[in-house]
């Protein structure tokens, strides 16, 4: 069982969100190409080809974000909303990850606005890079 809590331990350092991780740095490269080609795919003069490339590449962009997503959840298992700590006078309160939380939401708007009929949902898919 200790070898299993290592494991969770080591993925949850992985995913923790470090900036000066070569993860970190991966993901922060593949947010910043969402965010190029969801501007890009807003202009009326775009050829067909060049739209089909961008839709893949938001469609790669999703699964990644969607893979960190379960990795993440994966790692913090019952503690990926939040999770008890004591605080300064001895009390146990509930703090929440947002960070989590809002990888969630915008991994689930990303999701379904990934049907056409909800494709004005794509533009909050930016405030993933809020987050970074």
């Amino acid at each position: 069982m200790k070898h299993h809590k290592n494991k969770l331990d080591n993925l949850r350092k992985f995913v923790d969100g470090e900036a000066d991780t070569k993860y970190e740095k991966f993901m922060l490269f593949v947010i910043i190409v969402n965010i190029v080609s969801l501007g890009i795919d807003t202009s009326r003069n775009i050829s067909p080809n060049l739209k089909n490339v961008l839709f893949w590449i938001d469609q790669v962009c999703l699964f990644i974000f969607v893979l960190e997503l379960i990795l993440k959840i994966i790692a913090y298992n019952k503690e990926f909303l939040g999770k008890y700590e004591l605080d300064d006078e001895g009390s146990e309160t509930f703090h929440i990850n947002q960070w989590n939380i809002s990888d969630f939401l915008i991994v689930a708007v990303s999701i379904f606005s990934s049907l056409s009929c909800f494709a004005v949902f794509r533009a909050f898919r930016i405030f993933r890079s809020i987050k970074d």
